[in-house]
């Protein structure tokens, strides 16, 4: 299937929201248990930020803070841009690489319909190779692991 616009590739996940009072900790255990990356955090129905993985391991965690203290109102710093499901996918991929964004609410109005992954981007804009980039391997052949520069296995 050929995805063209954003709202092409909405409905194939869901959009979960949060209450700002929730701790990190539950915050966390809801993703695992429901199998999302990312959560809409609100105060009602009003959409506070985004609260993904990656932001429990920066923002919480690296920094030595209890994520059983920790409520997502302390750690979302705002809605970050949205995009509309009538957007191009090229739209929405320069604004989530402008925004450097994990993830971007896609609205209609005010409404959140949905949330936007770059992993969904990425997926929905591969060329037909089947990869986002050239290939580093023949086909049939695995690549090679990278390994991050002064780490050894």
């Amino acid at each position: 299937m050929q995805y063209r616009r954003v709202g092409d590739l909405l409905g194939r996940d869901r959009v979960v929201r949060v209450s700002a009072d929730t701790s990190v900790r539950e915050a966390c255990q809801l993703m695992r248990l429901t199998g999302v990356g990312c959560l809409l955090v609100c105060d009602g129905d009003r959409p506070l930020g985004v609260f993904g993985a990656r932001d429990a391991g920066v923002q919480v965690v690296a920094l030595g803070h209890d994520p059983d203290r920790t409520t997502l109102a302390q750690v979302v710093v705002g809605m970050p841009p949205t995009v509309a499901p009538e957007a191009s996918l090229e739209e929405a991929l320069t604004l989530v690489l402008d925004g450097k964004l994990e993830q971007m609410p896609v609205t209609e109005g005010a409404r959140v319909v949905g949330l936007l992954t770059l992993h969904r981007l990425l997926e929905a804009n591969r060329m037909p190779s089947g990869g986002v980039v050239a290939p580093t391997a023949t086909p049939g052949e695995r690549p090679q692991k990278r390994r991050c520069r002064g780490v050894s296995s």
